[in-house]
């Protein structure tokens, strides 16, 4: 039977208060979970009965935690929330990469890099609470993108 809502569901905004890091519920309703991402130093592959630790793309030296913060299942199990502790953390990666071939790049993947940055940028603005010069900072770079886009796209 297909699933008539998302399995995974990913806050990006951080304007949780609660540093650089991001959440991602499970909607699985026997082992639904409520999970943090964060960047941690180092090259760690690591596998717990709550957290998972997978090594970040080649050539960096940063590696993704996930760590359960709170069970919301009715009836949990410990291998099933492992294995989808590790499909969560397959899907945050796959949203959180951008692939593409530098020496054959494209004007479309170009412009959704932009789109990226743009909306990271804008998210970064709305955090950036009282300290002004930061966020007018982030807001011409904004702009910056915005103006290279159009120039990219023929506007």
């Amino acid at each position: 039977m297909k699933r008539e809502f998302p399995l995974f569901i990913v806050d990006h905004n951080r304007a949780h208060k609660f540093g650089e890091v991001d959440f991602i519920y499970c909607s699985d309703i026997d082992n639904g979970f409520i999970a943090k991402v964060e960047y941690i130093d180092g090259i760690v592959e690591e596998v717990g009965e709550d957290y998972r630790i997978e090594p970040g793309l080649s050539g960096s030296n940063i590696s993704a935690k996930i760590s359960i913060k709170r069970i919301t299942g009715k009836n949990p199990d410990k291998t099933k929330i492992r294995g989808l502790l590790k499909q969560a953390m397959k899907y945050y990666t796959s949203l959180s990469t951008f692939s593409a071939d530098i020496g054959n790049i494209t004007v479309r993947q170009m412009v959704l890099f932009i789109d990226t940055l743009i909306l990271d940028g804008r998210k970064n603005a709305i955090t950036a609470g009282s300290d002004y010069n930061y966020r007018n900072t982030v807001l011409t770079s904004i702009a910056f993108l915005e103006a290279i886009k159009k120039e990219l796209i023929g506007v």
